[in-house]
């Protein structure tokens, strides 16, 4: 899992750091906010592939937090951003509280005291998720092209990867591709093998 970015959001510097510590075995690059405002101006132009943040904050707590980063437009020079996974840590241990933030969409709840296990687990869950959700199955050339064009340019596949499908969303179909019908009908002229 090397390589990935991870937003570590907590107004209490301890907490951030004893997150950090915990996370250094995943070598992953570690990025930390102190609070929800200042996180959504890092999630606004950088890339991350995971957010972990607290749940009680002053000005913005983890749930209004989780629900402006959805709705902002996240965007840099390569394009569109999309959200990351968010993990939510909290102190309490109230069922309701669970509950309705995994209805707000959080991948997992962990609580407080945070056990170290217990959150390694989430992350590299949440992670693997993530990276499958897009790597669909991608093996093979198609898998060595992908690994290639990451390496030429210093990126993760996944990054690589959204490049590609972004420039695809804004490819000029023409106006006769106005329906999923259509679009399956364009491609499958494209792929298919010409009639003899």
């Amino acid at each position: 899992m090397a390589g990935e970015r991870i937003l570590v959001v907590d107004d209490t510097g301890f907490n951030r750091i004893l997150l950090e510590k915990s996370l250094g075995e995943l070598n992953c690059e570690i990025e930390q906010a102190a609070n929800g405002p200042e996180a959504l101006k890092k999630l606004k132009n950088e890339r991350f592939h995971l957010v972990i943040t607290d749940l009680m904050m002053p000005d913005m707590d983890g749930v209004e937090f989780y629900r402006n980063a959805r709705e902002l437009e996240h965007s840099d020079e390569n394009g569109e951003i999309p959200v990351p996974p968010f993990i939510l840590c909290t102190a309490f241990h109230d069922k309701e509280v669970v509950e309705s933030a995994v209805r707000e969409g959080f991948k997992d709840i962990v609580l407080k005291p945070i056990d170290r296990e217990r959150l390694l687990s989430s992350v590299k869950k949440a992670l693997s998720e993530s990276l499958a959700e897009i790597s669909i199955s991608i093996s093979g050339e198609q898998s060595v092209v992908l690994s290639t064009l990451a390496e030429m340019v210093g990126a993760q596949p996944v990054e690589v990867l959204e490049v590609l499908l972004n420039e695809l969303s804004i490819m000029d179909f023409g106006t006769d591709v106005d329906s999923l019908e259509t679009l399956r009908e364009f491609f499958h002229s494209r792929f298919s093998p010409p009639e003899e």
